[in-house]
Formats: C-alpha cells, structure tokens, sequence
C-alpha cells in the first residue's frame, strides 16, 4: 500500500465515521432512525473495521503506535456513550400495549427526562467524535510524511 492509498483509506474511514455520528444526530434529534441501523458494536462499524484492519497495521510502524491508540480510545468512549442513548430510545416501555410494544417505536413514548439525558450523552459522543476526527487527520498527515522503510513494514 503506497502513502496517496492510506490517504485515501483514512479519508474514507472518517466519512464513515461522521456518516455514523450523522445517524446518531437524527435519533436524538427526533427523525426516524432503524434500531441496528447504528452499529452499537464498535467493531461492527465501518471506522471500527477500518480500525481493526487498517489501523492495526498502521500502529506495526513505532511513531505511529500513540496516535493510533488515542483514536481507538475515543472510538471506544464514543461507542460506550452512544450504548446510553441507544438503551434510551430503543427500550420498551412499560405503558405501551403489549401489541404496540411489538409494532412500533413511539419517539413520543421518551420522556423529556430522557431526552435531556440523551442530549448529555450525545454531547459526550460529539466530543469523542472532535477528539477522533482531529486525530485522524493528524494520522492523515504522518501518513503522507511515511518513507519507504516505514512502508515496507505495512506488509
């Protein structure tokens, strides 16, 4: 893999990435969103396999072992932050019909207490998503600066 393909990749993996925290946005925000359709697992994402794939070889080369492991600690917290607020939206709750409860998803059926504390949690995974995203592109730029030796220790 040549420095212009990892480039490419990591720009990949943060599209993914905001695509995912875009979805997240749309659950808290009201709109309609499929349970499963945000992956909960942080390694059933697409950044969390690009993480997994990629981003374990990456960390092979010495000098970019720390930047790694910071990204894999904010894709963590993040994923951990978004586990609260998808228990928030996506339990059943105890006054719905038993018929109801097997039907549907009521946005309405959250509280405002819950909602407010989604909107904590929420903030929480933005942060983790700033701190990845500007790890990332730092990663971007080591990447481009890679030399030869350093490439070879990819395969």
């Amino acid at each position: 893999m040549n420095n212009a393909q990892l480039h490419q990749h990591i720009s990949d993996a943060i599209l993914a990435h905001l695509t995912w925290v875009r979805k997240a946005d749309h659950l808290i925000s009201g709109l309609p969103v499929k349970e499963g359709s945000i992956p909960l697992d942080p390694n059933a994402c697409k950044f969390g396999k690009w993480l997994k794939k990629e981003g374990l070889i990456l960390k092979k080369i010495e000098h970019l072992t720390d930047i790694i492991e910071i990204i894999e600690h904010h894709h963590q917290d993040l994923h951990a932050a978004y586990a609260i607020i998808y228990e928030i939206y996506f339990y059943i709750p105890k006054h719905r019909s038993t018929l109801n409860k097997l039907f549907s998803f009521q946005f309405d059926d959250i509280t405002q207490e819950d909602k407010e504390e989604a909107s904590i949690y929420f903030e929480d995974l933005k942060r983790s998503s700033e701190y990845l995203v500007s790890s990332m592109k730092l990663l971007n730029t080591q990447v481009k600066d890679l030399n030869y030796s350093d490439l070879l220790e990819l395969k």
